[in-house]
């Protein structure tokens, strides 16, 4: 074309997508832990909610975490044995596939030590290193142990797209929600001295707050009218350093 591929290409681009690349897998592992952890938190405080209702009514949503935590270590398990079966007779694969099963089950015993542990983080984490030892026993040149050399890997490359667009979208909805939830400017009701109000203080009802009337709210709390963050827009760098990277692991 009209910029030949070497040396640019070849050479140095080459290299700098590689790097973009690792550091776009290692970014994607943090995006999944986070998504992980709100997925669990948000149905422990719709549990919580159901209880404050009715005691007892919680329980279907502490089901559902630990019927989704079963259902991802049992797709990673199956995983760890399906590549066991069809990706032997090569010590690198058997290698790969082992130090996997051992970081899954280190990664689950920290979690079932901590008092902040989150066995559906470890589950989702448990299935993505799964899919990263399928990437990578996948490309192993030699033919006598990767079955599917020289085959199109269709499933691997839709997996693929899927986490990169769900990375991309939770990284842009973290963004913007951090924007939208930020607290800044929230003024609370202004109190006033009992001995203001009245001049009986054995009159005086505690349980009542002593509000200006003209500055008590209706309902709710008081926002400012111009809460604009000043430093709104200057964060989109975040976004797109992720976009950038996730341009050199699609390269």
């Amino acid at each position: 074309m009209l910029i030949p591929n070497a040396p640019l290409f070849i050479g140095f681009f080459l290299w700098f997508a590689r790097l973009g690349a690792t550091v776009f897998v290692l970014l994607q592992q943090v995006i999944l832990i986070d998504i992980a952890y709100n997925w669990n938190e948000d149905w422990v405080e719709k549990s919580n909610e159901c209880d404050r209702l009715s005691y007892g009514s919680g329980q279907k949503w502490l089901r559902a975490i630990v019927s989704a935590c079963v259902g991802l270590y049992s797709l990673a398990i199956i995983g760890i044995s399906l590549l066991y079966r069809h990706f032997q007779g090569c010590p690198e694969n058997i290698w790969v596939i082992t130090l996997t099963l051992l970081g899954i089950l280190a990664m689950t015993g920290i979690q079932l030590s901590g008092h902040e542990g989150s066995l559906l983080t470890s589950g989702v984490m448990s299935l993505y290193a799964a899919y990263l030892a399928f990437s990578i026993v996948s490309k192993n040149p030699n033919g006598a142990c990767n079955p599917r050399l020289g085959h199109d890997d269709s499933w691997g490359i839709a997996i693929g797209l899927a986490l990169t667009f769900l990375s991309l979208a939770w990284t842009g909805w973290s963004w913007s929600a951090e924007q939208r939830l930020n607290v800044q400017g929230v003024q609370a009701p202004t109190t006033m001295s009992p001995a203001s109000t009245t001049p009986y203080a054995d009159t005086i009802n505690l349980d009542v707050p002593f509000l200006d009337p003209d500055e008590q709210p209706t309902s709710g709390i008081v926002t400012e009218q111009n809460t604009a963050d000043p430093n709104f827009g200057t964060d989109l760098w975040k976004l797109n350093v992720v976009l950038a990277l996730i341009s050199c692991w699609v390269a």
